[in-house]
């Protein structure tokens, strides 16, 4: 007898089937609001899912234009019709479905009916004539087989382009179980505006307001100068990040080898529930990239801002024999080369199955540092000795402190200073 409502971990599978089909894969937006929809849905059966909830844990709405934005209908159309195209494609042969009722938000598992296939009717096969000639069905055959060549030529030239250049043995040995990964994978860049913003206002935005896009109170505290509130409110509307950041992300997505492997997201656009669902790259530090600060409870390596603009402070909470509890950057004792400090962390996203990156630097040259670290074969072997991995071991999860140099606004060098494993 077939059941009616699959169990946890059918409902389990068949979510995590839905997000990885191309269908779900390239749109973030769907994915966050189909999880927590089955989240709640499965939590709260009872309690019914409001709009205005909706429109601000998963689109980050503000509570006093949540109830007045359509964002949420938009998408739970989108949402219904995805679903409806996924369980007759790829999905045609699951046993359960996965629906959102209109009117409602709860998602519906149910027992999908059973698909009766007709026979099809069939005219008499006419005879054979007694004396088939090849000239009759040559052509037909040969065009087939052409196309047939010219199908499978393409996608051999078409795989050929989306398949990452040989990695040498480290490189492949950190990122390819990164990338194997059915997980998306959502590469985050640090908001330079935030940073511009919260020098100009002396202050720090803290992750909750910064979530609500709550910029006013931080753009008032701006000294009252002719046009500089006004230049503030202007480029907090506009999402800008470094030159070094876009290239890192360039030179991350080229080593993934699929142009669609790695979803780019600006900061202002990322959804703390990816940090549950998704694997992520998060470049720049918490100044910058808000979202670095809901890591803070793993890492040994912490950054902290002082009021000051370009004081930037890591505390060393559990020194080790030669290593100091806090560093400050362009701290003079480290020589006449100006430099700086990047943290690089690998860490298990929220529900564990899962890798997050921290490519966190005190300045956008230290960050363009330690992403290069991190796509170098002879920085990955400092690395594995650091850690003192045994041969062919895997990367744990870890976290280091480089110091970066700098000059001519790029950091040519990056040295170890400590590392943790996890």
């Amino acid at each position: 007898m077939s059941r009616s409502s699959p169990t946890a971990e059918e409902r389990q599978a068949l979510v995590g089937r839905i997000l990885a089909s191309p269908h779900f894969s390239r749109s973030a937006r769907l994915r966050d609001f189909l999880v927590y929809v089955v989240d709640r849905g499965i939590a709260d059966a009872d309690i019914p899912m409001h709009e205005v909830t909706i429109a601000t844990m998963v689109f980050g709405r503000k509570d006093s234009q949540a109830g007045d934005d359509s964002i949420v209908r938009v998408h739970a159309s989108q949402l219904r019709k995805r679903l409806e195209t996924y369980f007759s494609a790829e999905g045609i042969h699951e046993q359960f479905i996965l629906e959102i009722p209109k009117g409602n938000y709860t998602p519906v598992f149910k027992t999908r009916t059973a698909i009766v296939e007709l026979p099809v009717e069939t005219a008499a096969a006419p005879v054979p004539p007694m004396r088939p000639r090849w000239r009759n069905w040559k052509l037909p055959v040969m065009g087939l087989l052409l196309v047939a060549l010219v199908c499978l030529l393409w996608d051999d030239f078409r795989l050929r382009g989306e398949m990452p250049a040989t990695l040498s043995p480290y490189l492949s040995q950190f990122w390819t179980p990164f990338f194997s990964s059915p997980l998306p994978i959502d590469l985050v860049l640090a908001d330079s505006n935030l940073s511009l913003l919260q020098d100009l206002a002396s202050g720090t935005f803290s992750l909750e307001q910064y979530a609500n896009r709550d910029y006013q109170k931080l753009i008032e505290s701006i000294p009252p100068e002719p046009g500089l509130r006004r230049t503030a409110e202007m480029l907090m509307h506009r999402r800008y990040t470094s030159v070094g950041d876009a290239d890192l992300a360039r030179k991350i997505c080229s080593l993934a080898g699929r142009k669609d492997r790695v979803q780019i997201t600006a900061a202002r656009d990322f959804q703390a529930i990816r940090l549950r669902n998704d694997q992520v790259i998060l470049i720049g530090s918490k100044r910058s990239n808000p979202w670095a600060e809901l890591l803070d409870n793993q890492l040994n390596f912490r950054y902290e801002y002082s009021s000051g603009p370009g004081e930037t402070l890591i505390h060393n909470d559990k020194p080790k024999a030669g290593e100091r509890p806090l560093y400050r950057s362009d701290d003079p004792s480290e020589g006449s080369v100006p430099g700086g400090y990047c943290v690089v962390a690998k860490l298990s996203n929220f529900s564990g199955k899962g890798k997050v990156l921290v490519i966190a630097g005190t300045e956008m040259e230290a960050t363009a540092a330690g992403g290069e670290f991190l796509l170098n074969e002879s920085s990955l072997v400092q690395l594995s000795r650091a850690l003192a991995l045994a041969p062919n071991e895997a990367f744990p999860d870890f976290e280091i402190l480089l110091r970066t140099t700098r000059v001519g606004g790029s950091s040519p060098t990056s040295q170890i200073l400590s590392a943790r494993r996890h």
